[in-house]
């Protein structure tokens, strides 16, 4: 319940604008779940929940364009889901959808990494 609780109050604060307040709230969450999903690697629920913390964290990062943040936790996430012991066909939709937002992530921060080190080299 906490986890979701701070979850809810970053994206309040995402939804505000403030990006840097939601992210602390993000990362707080990810540490409420995180724990839960290693004393019980076998629960399908608490992956999701760190997946989803940590997805929500690496979106937080692609807005700020902390690019190399942002592709670190997406594929922090992405591992978390991976390391799931149900065929993915077998997956609710909710954690397919999930995969499949942290991998659009995934490339939105690749995409901004490498404009960033386009932009920087066409500087110099």
């Amino acid at each position: 319940m906490l986890g979701y609780s701070l979850l809810g109050v970053g994206w309040g604060h995402t939804k505000l604008g403030a990006l840097r307040e939601a992210l602390k709230y993000q990362l707080a969450a990810v540490g409420v779940f995180n724990p839960v999903l290693s004393a019980d690697p076998r629960n399908e629920e608490a992956r999701f929940d760190a997946a989803n913390a940590l997805a929500q964290t690496g979106v937080t990062y692609n807005a700020l364009g902390q690019w190399p943040a942002a592709e670190r936790e997406l594929n922090q996430a992405l591992a978390v889901l991976a390391g799931s012991l149900t065929p993915v066909d077998d997956l609710p939709a909710n954690t397919r959808q999930l995969g499949e937002r942290i991998r659009a992530g995934i490339a939105t921060a690749r995409a901004g990494l490498a404009q960033g080190l386009s932009s920087s080299r066409s500087a110099d």
